[in-house]
């Protein structure tokens, strides 16, 4: 098959998966929440889109990647995740600038992957061999926060239907002139260990796959700011690693929870 269709065949399927994902477990639960609540965990995958500055690491992608489309996805990304960052702290203190924050992280971060996927197809025609390892952002990464970016956008524009919907037992009572109120509103608080074992899960997963893949194509890979190389080797043994973790973590956030359930 074509190397650009296979491109375009693993952007969609990752555009079907994450939405059955939204659809199977992000959504129902985070609209039992307050806005700003809500808001929080679908901010947090975005504070690691710093990775985007591997677009400018020699070894990981080509040396032939037109600057044109290497260096606004990095940087872009870089602003982005400085952007979620703070607007999830102005958020977790109750922040009046906090909504505003994350408008202008919305549309900057949604503009960011939009503007390289043009680029990528229209502006300088991008060879998705030209990626190299980083094959795997605009393929597995970016679909995902794009779904994100556009539940954000949902719950920003529509405040007031969304607080309509959400059951009483679930709001939270917040006083705004007390510090000790707004900690203990924190949406952190609220996180079950077990979504957090499925997080993790799904993070070790990842980076299991994409450490596989330089191990099994023999890719040495340049540590970003050091003059450390990682060699093929390294990646399959830390590939090995995060397969375990993986396993540990996807057994304590799905298989024990279900075990428990079949109990009850």
């Amino acid at each position: 098959m074509d190397i650009q269709a296979l491109f375009g065949l693993s952007v969609l399927m990752s555009f079907v998966a994450f939405g059955l994902i939204t659809r199977l477990y992000i959504w129902p639960r985070i609209r039992i929440l307050e806005r700003d609540d809500a808001l929080v965990p679908l901010l947090v995958p975005h504070m690691f889109r710093f990775i985007g500055l591997s677009f400018l690491v020699p070894g990981v992608v080509s040396p032939s990647l037109p600057s044109a489309f290497a260096a606004p996805a990095a940087y872009g990304d870089l602003i982005s995740a400085i952007l979620a960052v703070v607007a999830i702290i102005a958020l977790s203190v109750r922040a009046s600038l906090g909504t505003l924050l994350v408008w202008l992280f919305n549309v900057w971060g949604s503009a960011d992957l939009l503007f390289a996927f043009y680029q990528a197809l229209f502006g300088v025609q991008l060879d998705a061999r030209m990626l190299g390892a980083a094959f795997f952002i605009p393929t597995a990464i970016v679909p995902p926060l794009l779904i994100l970016h556009g539940l954000i956008f949902w719950l920003l524009l529509r405040p007031k239907e969304f607080r309509d919907r959400v059951p009483a037992n679930n709001r939270m009572t917040t006083v705004h002139t007390e510090r000790s109120s707004r900690s203990e509103s924190n949406i952190f608080r609220r996180i079950p260990r077990q979504d957090v074992c499925k997080f993790l899960a799904g993070a070790f997963f990842e980076t299991s796959g994409i450490l596989f893949y330089l191990w099994l194509y023999r890719i040495p890979m340049p540590i970003f700011s050091t003059g450390f190389i990682q060699t093929p080797e390294l990646a399959g043994f830390r590939s090995f690693v995060n397969t375990v973790l993986f396993l540990s973590f996807f057994y304590l956030g799905f298989i024990r929870s279900w075990k428990r359930r079949s109990i009850q």
